[in-house]
């Protein structure tokens, strides 16, 4: 294999893989994929590229979900046109649910993260996975009406908007953190606590907007 054909493929993998983060973010929160399409796929593109970069050739993987986060948010607040610190929660918690999955999916398969690693088609396995089951649930969601809509531009008291503040700053470190440990048992218990929150605020946001 070529450098350039596994530039290609590295490329096509994540952005299926990014496809699926973003369509089930935009699906919990009752926006339709389809409507913003090639918004997305210039965002899973950039998305691929910089992750690329800072993995084969920088090697600071470290940094891309954090990167990927910021993307995330930038797409959320410019083309969704929902307000910084939601937008910032949204992707998150599409980060979230789709990070758990993949956790999941190591965990059941009995093997070690780094066993995934080590040979390139296991990662584009994993991801290709990801991407297909996540697409279908994201699909599913929206077609059936499940998810969340309530008023983003709601006033929202001071106490409640720096506790949002200081969730965005704890998920920040979190994947630091996650990405420097690669332990799929701390993975799993963080980003439970992580969305099981997310789960239960937005929850409570829908029934005050009721």
């Amino acid at each position: 294999m070529n450098a350039f054909t596994g530039f290609l493929e590295f490329v096509f993998f994540s952005m299926l893989e990014s496809y699926a983060i973003v369509a089930i973010m935009l699906a919990i929160f009752r926006f339709k994929a389809s409507d913003y399409m090639w918004s997305i796929v210039l965002l899973t593109l950039t998305m691929s590229l910089q992750s690329y970069v800072l993995r084969e050739e920088l090697a600071l993987s470290i940094l891309v979900p954090i990167i990927n986060l910021v993307l995330l948010t930038f797409f959320t607040m410019n083309v969704l046109r929902v307000p910084l610190i939601w937008s910032t929660l949204i992707s998150a918690f599409g980060s979230v649910m789709t990070i758990l999955f993949q956790v999941f999916l190591v965990a059941i398969s009995g093997k070690p993260i780094e066993w995934f690693q080590e040979e390139l088609y296991r990662v584009y396995v994993m991801q290709s996975v990801t991407g297909i089951i996540g697409i279908v649930i994201a699909f599913s969601l929206y077609k059936f009406g499940i998810g969340l809509s309530f008023s983003f531009e709601k006033h929202q008291p001071k106490w409640e908007r720096s506790m949002l503040y200081s969730l965005v700053g704890v998920i920040v470190i979190g994947f630091v953190v996650l990405a420097s440990q690669r332990s799929v048992y701390i993975d799993i218990v963080f980003l439970l606590i992580t969305l099981l929150f997310f789960i239960f605020y937005t929850i409570r946001k829908e029934t005050e907007n009721d």
